[in-house]
């Protein structure tokens, strides 16, 4: 990922500076010589200033943070929800690593349950399907054990019931059956 390499901020170089001076100015305004010497061990004291906060806040801070954005990415691409931010507890990002993993895992038991009850789902709807379809062939060998023709009764004009003609058990059959059932009402009345 870019800017995962280390890079001293500028204003820690800026640090290293102002000291490097300031330890000039201490010696130039003490009478002394500011030879070489001196001024190899001022820079060296200011590149010290400038790379030791650098350095321990790469550590401490920029480096997690960066772990933490690259397992953040790399997981909303893969969708791995079992990927985990590893960041040493003296970080000052672990609690936020720490509440990301608890948020992977919390998904990951989601989605470890809906996956289940789908799994669940798909197997009764299969098993209605094929009880549905049993059903179905048993009530076509009952109506071909029955017989095709039925008669059903309906009443003419003057009200007196008479013998209707035969259906061929398609969709008359239905008919048939309906008008035998509304027959069998007017009766009982």
């Amino acid at each position: 990922m870019a800017g995962s390499g280390f890079r001293v901020p500028w204003v820690a170089i800026g640090v290293g500076l102002i000291v490097a001076g300031g330890g000039a100015g201490v010696v130039i305004h003490a009478g002394g010589a500011l030879g070489a010497d001196v001024i190899v061990l001022l820079l060296g004291l200011g590149v010290v200033v400038a790379l030791v906060p650098s350095i321990y806040f790469k550590a401490t801070v920029a480096g997690p943070i960066n772990h933490m954005r690259e397992v953040l990415h790399t997981t909303r691409n893969d969708g791995d929800l079992a990927r985990r931010a590893l960041v040493s507890q003296a970080s000052s990002v672990a609690p936020a690593a720490d509440a990301y993993n608890e948020l992977m895992a919390s998904l990951q038991g989601i989605m470890t349950r809906v996956l289940f009850n789908s799994n669940q789902l798909a197997q009764a709807a299969e098993k209605l399907i094929g009880e549905a379809r049993e059903t179905a062939s048993s009530s076509e060998q009952q109506h071909a054990a029955a017989g095709i023709r039925c008669v059903g009764r309906r009443r003419n004009d003057e009200g007196h019931r008479q013998r209707g003609r035969p259906c061929r058990g398609d969709s008359a059959h239905g008919a048939c059956r309906a008008r035998a059932i509304l027959a069998r009402r007017h009766d009982r009345q």
